[in-house]
């Protein structure tokens, strides 16, 4: 089968509606010359390539938003007048190790979320009061505690500073609630895009069960609803369940339901997933480690008609491909998508039909 063209992104700059900044006391040296002289190692903004342990001090991010990167460079003059202690990642010291600045790009609503190691954030009170009198967008400042040799930014531990807990988005005709852990496709505008063609690559007759799984936030789910009978969605994340539940009443779309579970064994273990009906469609959209050999044994097991498999990571999605073709599915479309303008990174939509 013939790979398709890539579906370009007309926007290039500022697409972003997510980004994880790093605020950590071993900052890359660009200038040799600075080596020898008294610097600041204080460094806000992105990892090396490769490295783990050193961050480039960064004052534009062209890729995110162009609201947000106003916010970012307000923040770090904040860092800095307030002595916020940042992270060393060698010697799992410091308050501050992550900034993450999510940004509603049809709704021009901004969440921040402080990554932090100890359970006290009132040092970061005052920034929260100068963010939101700076920026009438910011519609929710939070903190999140992790522990100090983690490497995730989600947390269990998670504070509001100001405001609500979560921001919105517009896709289509869609508003969908996005809360700081929830999974939600980082370029909202080419989303629509990616969603639209996967609806056109399915061809719904509109009589179909489709399972849409880790769907996140219903995003994908909520887009190809009006097109079938009846969606069921299941996601690991339970904020993103919840903020699912909620955009399905609030979008007034009755024929999807959604599911906690882990995709591994949620097919064995939920006495509710037994009682619904079998798919036609199964929608995958796991995340860039693909997906969990047991996971794709149940599906197998669910016997459906058509498998859609969206992925930002080509290589895991052939391994876990090849495994599908090894029991009677063939791949009857290849369309990469570009959701991440000057990175070498792609979306690819895989079509496969279960043949006898």
């Amino acid at each position: 089968i013939p790979i398709n063209n890539i579906i370009g992104c007309e926007q290039h700059y500022g697409y972003r509606n997510k980004m994880e900044f790093s605020y950590s006391s071993n900052k890359w040296i660009l200038d040799l010359n600075e080596k020898d002289q008294e610097i600041d190692n204080t460094a806000f903004g992105l990892h090396v390539k490769s490295r783990f342990d050193k961050i480039v001090d960064v004052n534009d991010c062209h890729i995110n938003g162009k609201l947000s990167n106003k916010i970012f460079q307000f923040l770090k003059q904040n860092l800095y007048k307030y002595n916020i202690i940042p992270f060393d990642i060698k010697k799992r010291t410091g308050f501050l190790r992550n900034v993450i600045i999510r940004q509603g790009h049809a709704t021009n609503q901004i969440l921040i979320n402080f990554i932090i190691t100890e359970s006290n954030n009132s040092c970061l009170i005052p920034i929260a009061k100068s963010l939101v009198s700076e920026f009438d967008e910011i519609k929710s400042v939070l903190s999140s505690t992790v522990k100090r040799n983690s490497g995730s930014s989600f947390s269990d531990e998670e504070k509001i500073l100001w405001g609500e807990d979560y921001i919105t988005e517009k896709i289509d005709q869609n508003i969908y609630k996005i809360s700081s852990n929830s999974f939600f496709q980082t370029n909202s505008k080419q989303a629509k895009v990616l969603y639209d063609l996967i609806s056109q690559i399915a061809n719904f007759k509109g009589n179909e069960i489709v399972y849409d799984l880790y769907c996140g936030t219903g995003s994908i789910g909520l887009h190809i609803a009006k097109y079938v009978k009846m969606v069921y969605g299941i996601e690991i994340v339970m904020s993103a369940v919840i903020d699912a539940i909620e955009n399905a009443k609030n979008n007034k779309v009755d024929n999807i339901h959604f599911f906690h579970g882990d995709l591994i064994n949620v097919f064995n273990s939920s006495e509710e997933l037994k009682l619904i009906p079998k798919p036609d469609i199964i929608i995958l959209d796991p995340p860039r480690a693909g997906m969990h050999e047991n996971t794709l044994n149940e599906i197998l097991k669910l016997n459906s008609k058509k498998i859609i498999y969206v992925s930002c990571n080509p290589s895991t999605q052939a391994r876990d491909i090849k495994l599908l073709s090894e029991h009677n599915y063939m791949i009857k479309n290849i369309q990469p998508v570009d959701m991440f303008p000057h990175t070498p990174h792609i979306e690819n939509i895989v079509l496969m039909e279960k043949y006898e």
